[in-house]
């Protein structure tokens, strides 16, 4: 390629190229070669390819040259085919030493997460997993050293044929990755959480301040089938939004239902192990602190979830408890889940964090401004990977209302309503379902015994609590305690609750609501 005097002239040289030949490069020793490559096929490839590595920097600036060329002069378009010859195969060439570059840094990645966890693995499943990876590791490793040996011509040759079998390391070592992170979460999930000791959780519980609540009472088995199957769809549909919001009024049985999706959490950890999840439910004497939300669910999440415990430890700080809402939701959550997430195409074996958080209204009784924030990062989770999902349970306040709801907003989040009040009809699933409740509790144990004229209650009696409750759970479950007080008669309580409902309609209670 010569630029002298403003003008570029292209001087290419290919003889009689054998295509061929390329596989015995690969493959075959120098002696083998030269049986099929003549002295003057070798030295003219020689002279073609030379001229282009000598003078060529930029692999898209020849070809941009190459092109240029052509379009100045037709008679330019011969050459310039024959010149891109030698040209394509050198950015194949090229092209290799990026997937090659790029699949080294691969192996590196799984290689300084193993080292991560050194010493740390005990279960045989995660064993096996480590075997593997360093199986593949030393078998690419391997093939990069055959690669750098091979003199230039040679390495050349198989930078034109080796590209499946390169794209074939990089498949195994994402597949070695997330078998590795697999069988440790399930090391965690089994109750060897070694990788956590205790000098390590004490640092997080120092730093986070994690409030504690007990787990509420779950649905009663065989009532809410139909809102848990459609929780259970929505987390398990990769492309689904990932925030859902379930609201309902006081009393519809919002926190036992959030108690069973953490149930059938665990159920899918236990078994898959694949979903690492969080939970924040409210303790009403200590959790209302809207800064405590992502502390305590940071805090669950590091226990369950040694990558995104590695992240966020290298952001905690003494005054982490101390700051903002959306700062801690920044710092806690987001920056860990983008750095984990980032360009990653997720496989079936990889980590899908659930967060449930009950209870949203109790944490905005303190601060107009940390509860504006905290809502704020409600909305802004529609930001975080696809893959991280968020459940959250809540009055239908209207500061919640208003903000879940805005227009710029609701698109974003898949909403779920439990009705109650004029909402539910008598063949609806609420009220199916606080009939198979009061039919189960009447006919439980505790009150058969007390019971001699059966069937008690009769099925009117039932068809009036129903339809009285309209949806509120907790009407259901008070009846039902009152009724059965060991100081009383069944039979007699029953009917004075029956006797007196209208007079309860206008307590704060029993009121049914839909608001």
């Amino acid at each position: 390629m010569d630029f002298t005097n403003g003008k570029i002239s292209l001087f290419v040289s290919v003889k009689d190229f054998d295509f061929e030949a390329l596989s015995l490069l690969a493959d075959n020793s120098l002696r083998n070669m030269n049986e099929r490559f003549s002295s003057s096929n070798m030295s003219g490839i020689q002279e073609a390819l030379g001229q282009i590595f000598e003078m060529l920097d930029s692999v898209q600036g020849f070809e941009n040259a190459l092109k240029g060329i052509s379009s100045v002069h037709p008679i330019a378009s011969v050459a310039i085919s024959v010149a891109f010859l030698p040209y394509q195969l050198m950015k194949n060439e090229s092209d290799f030493k990026g997937r090659l570059r790029d699949t080294v840094e691969k192996m590196r990645d799984v290689l300084r997460e193993l080292k991560s966890v050194e010493g740390e693995v005990k279960l045989q499943n995660a064993k096996d997993a480590v075997k593997d990876c360093m199986k593949t590791a030393f078998t690419f490793t391997s093939y990069v050293c055959d690669f750098m040996s091979r003199k230039g011509l040679q390495r050349f040759a198989k930078a034109q044929l080796e590209g499946p079998e390169l794209e074939e390391f990089a498949k195994a070592f994402d597949k070695n990755r997330d078998a590795f992170r697999s069988a440790i979460n399930y090391q965690v999930a089994a109750g060897m959480n070694t990788l956590l000791d205790e000098a390590e959780r004490s640092k997080l519980e120092r730093l986070l301040a994690p409030v504690t609540a007990p787990k509420p009472r779950e649905c009663n088995e065989g009532t809410r089938k139909g809102i848990l199957k459609r929780i259970a769809e929505w987390i398990e549909t990769p492309n689904e939004r990932n925030a859902l919001w379930i609201s309902g009024a006081p009393g519809v049985g919002k926190s036992a239902i959030s108690s069973s999706t953490v149930s059938f959490l665990e159920t899918k950890w236990n078994n898959y192990h694949s979903s690492p999840y969080s939970v924040f439910f409210i303790n009403r004497q200590a959790s209302r602190d809207p800064r405590s939300v992502w502390r305590t669910v940071a805090y669950r999440l590091a226990l369950s979830f040694p990558e995104y415990r590695i992240h966020l430890s290298k952001i905690l700080r003494e005054d982490t408890k101390t700051d903002g809402v959306r700062k801690q939701f920044k710092d806690l959550i987001e920056s860990p889940f983008n750095d984990i997430y980032q360009g990653r195409l997720l496989s079936i074996s990889d980590c899908i964090p659930v967060v449930v958080i009950d209870a949203l209204d109790e944490c905005l009784l303190e601060t107009e401004h940390e509860a504006v924030e905290l809502l704020d990062t409600i909305v802004g989770w529609k930001g975080l990977p696809s893959s991280c999902k968020l459940v959250v349970f809540s009055r239908r306040e209207s500061p919640i209302v208003l903000r879940l709801e805005a227009e710029d907003t609701s698109h974003r989040i898949v909403s779920i309503v439990i009705p109650s009040g004029e909402g539910v009809t008598d063949d609806s699933e609420e009220s199916r379902d606080i009939r198979k409740y009061l039919e189960v509790e009447f006919g439980g144990p505790s009150f058969n015994r007390k019971i001699r004229d059966k069937p008690w209650p009769k099925p009117g009696e039932i068809d009036q609590l129903v339809d009285y409750a309209a949806g509120l759970f907790i009407f259901a479950a008070t009846v039902v305690k009152y009724v059965g007080d060991l100081k009383g008669d069944p039979v007699t309580r029953l009917r004075d609750v029956l006797e007196n409902m209208q007079h309860w309609q206008n307590t704060v209670v029993f009121r049914p609501i839909d608001h």
